[in-house]
């Protein structure tokens, strides 16, 4: 081994192993295929990387990998995921990964993330030169996520539409009780028993659990506070109908309902399909042909309360809006 790369060990942990590209290969079959390796300017027959990588297979759906790393080079490893469910936790250092061109720069100790895959996925990690990673990623499929239950509406909507999108991805912050899981898993030995196997395996479930129940009160709260935009937008349209806000500029509905100006233009015709300023019109139009028929007013009087200052320019926007006339409303006709 040459001069550079000892004094590159210098900083390694004594127990850490030389991995070579043949053994990642190997171990990441369980979830991937097509692997490449470029950036690194080592010899065939010198490792990868130093320290701890293991994939296990917990059962037919849940592979826990952990890996406990330094990188020797700036290199950058490819290779193709197969769809699935991915949860992936920083226990120390940094991950610097993307799916399917989607970046995901995990930077600090607890970072984490979840991710949908429901189809073959180009996965892509950039090893920077002497840097360290410690992770801890769990790969399972939507199957056994939802057993044998089907998804009713209302129920678990939020799991069931990110586990259904592609390259969906929900980043969170572990517990501090998740983090200590996730940690104790990443740095155990191999297994010696199937009970410690199984110890393993019931806290990976833990931390799935926790990833979605975080997703889920993420939506919850996105849900409340697209219903407190919706009441606002609602309450909008009440003042434009009864002429609370004839008089109010866009600035000054936007500042009483606690948005921009451009938020609410675009809530309300999202909500309407059509503008704040074409709602107001037709109202205060309404209202208009409502006081003539019922208390008699004059047209002038008419014009006013619809906002118009030419009686002229009032009957043509009421014959192109309600296909009638001034006249005819007196008269008692109805549009």
């Amino acid at each position: 081994m040459s001069a550079v790369k000892k004094n590159k060990l210098r900083n390694i942990s004594p127990s850490s192993k030389p991995i070579y590209r043949d053994q990642i290969v190997q171990q990441s079959n369980l979830v991937a295929s097509d692997y490449q390796l470029s950036g690194a300017k080592s010899l065939s027959t010198d490792p990868v990387l130093y320290g701890d990588f293991q994939v296990l297979r917990l059962n037919p759906h849940l592979i826990l990998h952990t890996a406990n790393v330094t990188n020797l080079y700036d290199i950058k490893t490819q290779n193709q995921l197969n769809p699935a469910l991915k949860l992936a936790i920083v226990v120390s250092g940094s991950a610097h990964i993307s799916f399917g061109g989607k970046e995901l720069h995990l930077q600090e100790k607890g970072d984490a993330s979840l991710v949908s895959l429901t189809e073959n996925t180009l996965f892509t990690r950039h090893g920077k030169n002497n840097s360290h990673e410690r992770t801890l990623t769990l790969t399972f499929d939507r199957e056994w996520l939802y057993g044998d239950l089907l998804p009713q509406a209302g129920s678990w909507d939020a799991l069931y539409n990110f586990t259904q999108q592609h390259l969906a991805i929900h980043l969170w912050r572990p517990s501090v009780h998740a983090q200590a899981i996730a940690q104790k898993i990443a740095s155990a030995p191999p297994f010696s028993t199937p009970l410690e196997r199984l110890h393993c395996e019931t806290q990976c479930i833990g931390l799935i659990i926790e990833a979605f129940s975080s997703l889920e009160q993420q939506a919850l709260q996105q849900n409340k506070v697209s219903l407190r935009g919706m009441n606002r937008i609602q309450q909008v349209r009440d003042w434009l109908e009864s002429g609370e806000a004839d008089h109010l500029s866009m600035g000054e509905l936007a500042r009483l309902v606690n948005m921009s100006q451009s938020t609410l233009q675009r809530r309300f015709r999202e909500s309407y399909n059509i503008t704040v300023f074409e709602y107001l019109r037709h109202c205060r139009l309404k209202r208009a042909m409502l006081a003539i028929q019922k208390e008699g007013i004059t047209i002038d009087q008419a014009a006013t309360i619809a906002g118009y200052t030419s009686p002229a320019n009032f009957a043509t926007a009421l014959r192109r809006t309600f296909d009638i006339s001034p006249s005819q409303l007196r008269n008692g006709i109805y549009p």
